[in-house]
């Protein structure tokens, strides 16, 4: 009996681990940032093959067969910084199919290794609340205030 319970917790924890936290991270999109003192990405496509201004990044682009990149902040500029990181020179690759997440970590990992790039990782999903409390102000005379 006492086996039979720890087993099934056992398969309980794995799939936990496995499925449960597996849905936190898009399994074909992976962040990268540049570092602060690199030029930004000049991203265009030949023969299907997306090309940028740093030779190593298109060898590895074209290497994980990356279908698309881009700017994870198009409006950011270069005075959009927090703690060091230009949030301009964060990019999106978005790979052409999902992939495991031991296979994504090899990608952050050779991404790493690159000369240009500050940081990489995993691009998480972010979803909003289906219940939330709406938002009741603290002031005993806000329904008097009727131009607010």
């Amino acid at each position: 009996m006492f086996k039979r319970i720890f087993i099934i917790t056992f398969i309980l924890i794995l799939f936990h681990l496995n499925v449960v936290d597996a849905q936190e991270y898009y399994r074909n999109e992976i962040l990268f940032c540049l570092k602060a003192d690199r030029q930004p990405l000049n991203i265009s496509r030949t023969n299907n093959k997306i090309k940028t201004n740093y030779a190593q990044l298109n060898t590895l682009l074209n290497q994980i067969n990356a279908v698309k990149v881009e700017r994870w902040l198009p409006m950011a500029d270069e005075r959009d910084v927090v703690d060091g990181v230009r949030l301009a020179n964060i990019y999106r690759v978005v790979l052409n199919e999902r992939k495991e997440l031991g296979y994504l970590n090899k990608i952050i990992e050779r991404f790493r290794q690159l000369d240009d790039v500050h940081s990489a990782a995993l691009e998480a999903v972010n979803r909003v609340q289906s219940t939330f409390d709406p938002y009741i102000p603290n002031d005993p005379y806000f329904d008097r205030q009727w131009y607010l």
